[in-house]
């Protein structure tokens, strides 16, 4: 109850329907880590830019997002999930959603002012609630821009908002942490780009801890196996540092045929980048060396050190290499195509200026797939069975390949195998995945101990061999001579007071071995072995993604005019006649448990990168690449080969927004990705800006809103919302349709002495059928004297009612009302 001063001693208690007043939410935010039960994940994905902002389609970030939503929320029992650990899951918003306002439904569009503070834009509301600055861990999807000396990254937005933004955020206008954000990670071009490392986000930096981002072209895929990205980033982000989980997952090479004839080479690396700060050099590197999803250290107010990870080099599409040091570009990881062709870098420059007619769109973005895509034959698919090879791995055998003692304690459910100990260690075996799991913070790079040069790449490309031998994995499925790819992950050290971007201190802090897979001479789409081996000459951590290798039997090849048409039916669906950058190869995809040989295609429209696959064998419709097809599938647009269904209605749990509780229509009342039927929250919460959204009593009440009541929800209720503006008015908002009110007043004293007797509690009407929404009482309590309030709507035929939509509520009040005599008529 809200509870204020009358004299010196004497109170006056408001009771408004079981609703508080709504206190002032400062913005200067929690200092120190959010409690366990506190930590909050969040996500804005867009896919399809067709509210007024242009931007090519991406159906697959969904899933990408998705993944690691579902991952850091995951609260399934360890080695499963991550237990008590888990982050709440505070709403996954895929392109709009409604909220409860004033009253009424309102439709919620990405726009320039979530995302922005007010400290530095009029418009900015980043901290209000279910925007990025009132939650911890936050995601965003979408397309980004950034180039030039002045200009920072700016995500793509799907509205232009009226009055205030524009279809762009812009990176100058963030500032995050000064009310709660912790880790924001950004799926987004540009979005770390060099150039803008110091000092421009500098600024952005309030009291969070770490901005994760990529430098030049981010790649999105369609294949399950680009989004297991997310969900292993996630995953691994509990047991290893947050900033070399997203370095190992994230990182791709790639050395592209652009043209052939005479060939043309361009390096179109994934490169991703963790930014943080500290106080001091060593307090900047060791923050990104500890921190982790569990555990979460002070806010970084003020920070004198910013720093920033990656790999020394990368060399993505649209900006230079890293510290413009350039490396070789080597084709034969992917194949040169053969015969040797002519590849346009572009689309004619007449349809790329705007040439009518989708027809016109579909022959030109089909001649330049025509020109890049090599010939294929039956000999794809003759690609032997590889080994089970880890059909008989055990974690001692992981050790060994490692180089550390066996883990005693292991615990097991289903496929998989987890061990981790006080000293750090972790070790995970997933037997479904072949995944292989290692890492050690007795190992990780210490600024204070640890060398600050890099171990030699010679031997440190032996010891992964090493490591790749003892684990059993299959040599006939490397290239002796192109297995392998050494990187250097450095660090890059900027005093706050000094804005020169040129690094104040640069170090190694380990180096990166990468073995890439091929079969049949054929890459094979994220299959690989990853290490990184210390500066004192240690593996620190071990990915391994390697499933056995099986082709269904009995395949029959498509018509090269079939691939190339559905490549180019796809370009015309999501690219609107953009002009494309686009190099292709052939390659073996996994779909479910069995590999497929696949035309793939990558193209750039500057905005973004994609990759597309399209089968060369006739399959099914299979739209999410599971082996399932689309006809017996119970989620044809999420991969799911296992099908699982643990509620039996009929939704498979990876598609099911209430994957234990039966609820085959998935209705979201609010949008928020969790189904109404499992909502974790326990009632609807007013906040401050006058929405509604679902929230237990302590979220609601650290957000400073009003709690309805437990099994209350936004969208039913019908009582009015009585608030106190500066301490002295009533103020409410009035439900939908609602348009005359009744107040009364009572003794509070009297209720007390009568045990809640109503009909002897001293009522008196105040307004009836009153039709504002704003009331300045004129009573002052006497001392030791209490008043109550409470308001119900006085709409013809029936009025509303005076009790609490909540569970406190022993009995009905409105009767004991009408009995004292006093009541409103």
């Amino acid at each position: 109850m809200r509870i204020r001063t009358a004299l010196a001693c004497s109170i006056l208690m408001l009771i408004a329907a079981g609703l508080q007043a709504v206190p002032a939410l400062a913005q200067g935010g929690v200092a120190g880590p959010p409690a366990e039960n506190e930590r909050e994940a969040m996500v804005r994905v867009l896919t399809n830019w067709n509210m007024g902002c242009d931007g090519a389609s991406r159906g697959p970030w969904k899933d990408m997002a998705q993944a690691w939503y579902d991952e850091i929320t995951n609260g399934a029992a360890v080695p499963g999930g991550h237990g008590g650990g888990s982050w709440y899951a505070d709403g996954f918003y895929h392109q709009t959603w409604l909220t409860f306002e004033n009253g009424l439904w309102k439709n919620n569009y990405v726009v320039d002012s979530e995302f922005t503070d007010p400290d530095l834009v009029a418009w900015g509301k980043d901290y209000l609630h279910d925007k990025p600055d009132e939650v911890d861990a936050f995601l965003i999807a979408t397309h980004g821009s950034g180039s030039g000396a002045n200009t920072a990254w700016t995500a793509k937005m799907l509205v232009d908002e009226p009055g205030s933004g524009d279809c762009g955020a812009y990176q100058g206008s963030m500032a995050f942490g000064d009310q709660d954000l912790e880790f924001l990670h950004l799926s987004s071009c540009a979005s770390m780009d060099q150039e803008d490392w110091h000092p421009d986000w500098d600024s952005t930096f309030q009291g969070l801890h770490q901005a994760d981002g990529f430098h030049g072209t981010m790649w999105i895929y369609s294949g399950a196996d680009w989004s297991n990205r997310y969900r292993d980033f996630a995953d691994d982000s509990f047991s290893m540092p947050i900033a070399l989980a997203w370095l190992d997952n994230h990182y791709r090479y790639m050395c592209a045929v652009t043209a052939q004839d005479p060939i043309i080479l361009e390096r179109q690396d994934q490169c991703p980048v963790a930014r943080g700060v500290g106080f001091g050099q060593a307090d900047a590197v060791n923050r990104m060396m500890t921190e982790q999803y569990d555990n979460i250290l002070s806010d970084p107010d003020n920070p004198t050190w910013q720093h920033v990870f990656y790999l020394e080099s990368c060399d993505p599409k649209g900006q230079p290499p890293i510290n413009n040091v350039v490396t070789e570009c080597d084709p034969f990881y992917y194949g040169v195509p053969e015969p040797p062709q002519s590849v346009p870098e572009t689309i004619p420059a007449s349809f790329a200026a705007g040439a009518p007619g989708a027809a016109a769109g579909f022959a030109d973005y089909r001649l330049q797939i025509d020109k890049a895509m090599p010939q294929f034959n039956a000999s794809v698919l003759a690609a032997a069975a590889g080994p089970d090879w880890m059909a008989g791995l055990t974690m001692a055998q992981l050790a060994a390949a490692v180089g550390e003692t066996p883990p005693s304690a292991v615990v097991s459910s289903g496929a998989r195998q987890q061990y981790t100990d006080a000293a750090g260690r972790f070790f995970r075996l997933d037997f479904a995945e072949a995944r292989v799991r290692y890492a050690s913070h007795v190992r990780v790079f210490d600024w204070g101990t640890s060398p600050h040069t890099a171990w030699s790449p010679t031997a440190a490309q032996s010891m992964v061999m090493g490591a790749f031998g003892a684990l059993g994995l299959p040599t006939s499925e490397i290239d002796p001579s192109h297995c392998c790819r050494v990187d250097t992950v450095s660090g890059s050290l900027f005093k706050t007071a000094d804005p020169s971007p040129t690094p104040a201190d640069k170090y190694d802090a380990e180096r990166m071995v990468t073995i890439h897979r091929k079969v049949n001479n054929l890459p094979v789409i994220e299959s690989i072995l990853r290490a990184s081996v210390s500066n004192t000459g240690q593996i620190a951590r071990l990915l391994v993604r390697w499933p056995r290798f099986v082709m269904p039997a009995g395949m029959v090849l498509r018509s090269r005019a079939a691939v190339l048409d559905e490549l180019a039916q796809h370009l015309t669906d999501v690219e609107l006649g953009r002009s494309l950058g686009l190099t292709s190869y052939l390659a073996y995809e996994r779909r479910g448990t069995h590999f497929f040989p696949v035309a793939v295609i990558e193209t750039d429209d500057g905005e973004s990168g994609e990759i597309v696959t399209a089968s060369l064998v006739v399959l099914p419709s299979d739209g999410d690449k599971d082996d399932v097809p689309d006809t017996a599938d119970n989620c044809p647009q999420d991969a799911n080969t296992d099908q699982l269904d643990r509620d039996g209605d009929g939704r498979g749990d990876v598609c099911d927004n209430c994957p234990a509780l039966v609820n085959p229509g998935q209705e979201d009342a609010d949008g928020d990705g969790t189904g109404d039927a499992c909502a974790t929250a326990d009632g609807a919460c007013i906040f401050r800006d006058g929405t509604c959204d679902d929230a237990t009593a302590a979220q609601c009440a650290a957000a400073g809103g009003t709690y309805q009541g437990d099994d209350s929800n936004c969208f039913a209720a019908q009582t009015p919302v009585l608030m106190v503006i500066a301490n002295q008015d009533f103020y409410w908002i009035p439900p939908p349709g609602i348009t005359s009110w009744d107040l009364i007043r009572g003794s509070m004293t009297r209720l007390r002495q009568t045990g809640g007797n109503y009909s002897q509690a001293q009522i008196q009407c105040l307004l009836s059928e009153f039709n504002q929404h704003e009331y300045t009482p004129a009573d002052t309590p006497a001392v030791g004297e209490a008043i109550f309030y409470l308001l119900r709507n006085s709409n013809a035929p029936t009025n509303g009612t005076y009790d609490d939509a909540g569970p406190g509520l022993v009995e009905g009040r409105d009767l004991e009302i009408a009995a004292s005599g006093n009541d409103c008529q």
